[in-house]
């Protein structure tokens, strides 16, 4: 049992006349799967540089950042003075992306620091930890003088998760777009499919379907003006070659038969119907070519002495090869007017479209049992006036001069002769 679509296509599927596993249905799924790969790999791209270009932002401003702290703090690592020192860390914690800063002295002593509690609770922290370093230490050296090379250092951790809040809603945006972007582009592309390619073939299918059921009409059927120049247009007047030369071979094929000589049914093997009679067998049998198509082919032939007849063809006969023959075989065929005809059938099984049918030929042998019943009568009235002579007589070879036959009187007289005796 097939399961119901329950994804995207199923919307195209209701908007669309176009069946679950067509071409449209096909091409629109592909078209859609390439283009979200592709819209994935755009807007993967597009993340990636956007974080680039947000991480040198972010680098460019703590290094701003430092750079306007720089001067004040080294007054304050200079004079040891805390409270300048706590000013300085008070104004670097409101940054909402900084978590710790801290001053030191030359000799490592803190001077004032501060620190900010992460936020371990947001949704997309985990992400930021897969995905980079999320705390990011600055240090910078507080230069001295003569005396002291550097009077201190600065150092701030940076929170880049929190720095990068705005890069998550932008990439979500980016994302949900690409994806909206190609569903619509789904929809576009079956609307577009269907009309242009999925309809033409269904009513190329349609009028092909129709001009078979329509026998007498012309073969073939005209390509629409919208479709001549392109790739189905060319497709159709192929396919109109190629129904034109089938129907010219039929045709062909059909006048040889009828024109044959000799007369022939072809049936089919699976239920001995009757398709095809030429004009020939249809004056030997004295019937209409309605009259026999479309029959049972052994209702017109009667079995003699109990005969099987080889229409019926048996499990033996169905194995047979193609167009080889079965065997010949004297029949009994019923005229339309009682009489009966004495043929010899020749039959053979082949295969025509798909379809295996029996190919019967038939030749008359009427006239032929007919001299053969003269003759025999013939020679027995020649028998019987031959013995019943008054005379003797005999039979005799001209060249051996042997005695071949003798009647009844010349065996009384001659009682020693012999056949085969020469006179």
């Amino acid at each position: 049992m097939k399961q119901k679509h329950t994804d995207a296509f199923s919307t195209l599927q209701k908007m669309l006349p176009f069946k679950a596993d067509n071409l449209t249905r096909k091409l629109t799924k592909l078209s859609l799967a390439v283009a979200c790969f592709l819209g994935l790999i755009v807007g993967a791209v597009q993340v990636g540089g956007d974080y680039r270009e947000q991480d040198d932002q972010l680098n460019l401003t703590v290094k701003n950042i430092l750079k306007a702290a720089k001067k004040p703090a080294r007054e304050a690592a200079y004079n040891l003075n805390k409270n300048v020192a706590a000013i300085i860390i008070d104004g670097l914690m409101q940054y909402p992306f900084i978590d710790n800063a801290v001053i030191t002295d030359n000799f490592g002593e803190v001077l004032a620091s501060g620190i900010e509690l992460p936020d371990t609770d947001s949704f997309t922290r985990w992400l930021s930890n897969y995905l980079f370093e999320i705390h990011q230490e600055y240090t910078i050296d507080l230069p001295g003088d003569d005396r002291d090379s550097i009077f201190g250092r600065l150092t701030i951790i940076v929170d880049k998760h929190k720095a990068m809040a705005d890069l998550y809603s932008r990439s979500s945006f980016i994302l949900l777009s690409g994806i909206l972007r190609n569903l619509i582009l789904g929809v576009m592309l079956a609307a577009v499919f269907y009309v242009v390619l999925t309809r033409p073939i269904v009513q190329m299918a349609k009028e092909i379907r129709r001009k078979k059921q329509a026998k007498d009409e012309k073969p073939g059927f005209t390509i629409p003006a919208e479709l001549a120049d392109n790739e189905i247009g060319e497709l159709l007047t192929t396919f109109n070659k190629f129904v034109l030369g089938v129907k010219d071979a039929d045709s062909f094929l059909r006048t040889v038969l009828d024109s044959s000589p000799t007369p022939m049914m072809i049936s089919n093997i699976s239920d001995r119907i009757i398709l095809y009679a030429n004009p020939v067998v249809q004056t030997l049998l004295g019937r209409t070519d309605a009259e026999l198509v479309g029959s049972v082919i052994k209702d017109f032939f009667v079995k003699k002495d109990n005969q099987e007849l080889l229409f019926e063809v048996s499990e033996k006969n169905e194995g047979t090869k193609d167009r080889e023959q079965l065997k010949k075989q004297e029949l009994l065929a019923k005229h339309k007017d009682g009489t009966t005809i004495c043929l010899d059938a020749n039959i053979q099984c082949i295969e025509y479209e798909g379809i295996e049918v029996i190919v019967s030929t038939f030749f008359d042998l009427t006239e032929r049992k007919r001299a053969e019943e003269d003759l025999r009568e013939r020679e027995e009235r020649y028998h019987l006036l031959f013995n019943m002579g008054a005379n003797a007589m005999f039979l005799v070879d001209n060249n051996t001069t042997q005695i071949l036959d003798c009647n009844k009187k010349a065996s009384q007289l001659f009682s020693d002769v012999r056949l085969g005796f020469c006179i």
